[in-house]
């Protein structure tokens, strides 16, 4: 998750610093409005909504990548999960972990299949 994290971390940052731009009127400083006394909403609009949709992102992330009690047992299939999807532990302890159930069977026992998926790991 790191290498999405920095990438959102600093969009968010390029954002602020278009809506700074749009909000100052930069390169017509010191006037804030600009030479005829307006703001340039197109500017303001964009670095808004950017700011929300990569801010939003950011958060998400933060909140996916939290810490979560895991079992050995579900420690061991999400790590299986994480290798090959990169799924989070969060995601996993949501989605997967609440579904999960450990059983084992004896060589040459009968696996039923008919209501169940098995991972023979």
């Amino acid at each position: 998750f790191g290498d999405l994290l920095v990438i959102r971390f600093f969009l968010v940052l390029a954002y602020i610093m278009l809506l700074t731009n749009a909000v100052v009127g930069s390169p017509l400083w010191p006037d804030l409005t600009g030479h005829d006394g307006t703001l340039a909403v197109d500017s303001l609009c964009w670095a808004i909504i950017s700011l929300y949709v990569h801010g939003c992102s950011l958060w998400c992330l933060l909140l996916d990548e939290r810490k979560v009690p895991l079992s050995d047992d579900e420690a061991a299939l999400w790590r299986m999960f994480y290798r090959t999807g990169g799924l989070s532990q969060r995601l996993f302890y949501s989605i997967v972990a609440c579904h999960l159930k450990v059983v084992e069977f004896e060589p040459g026992q009968e696996i039923p299949t008919h209501n169940d998926f098995y991972i023979i790991y």
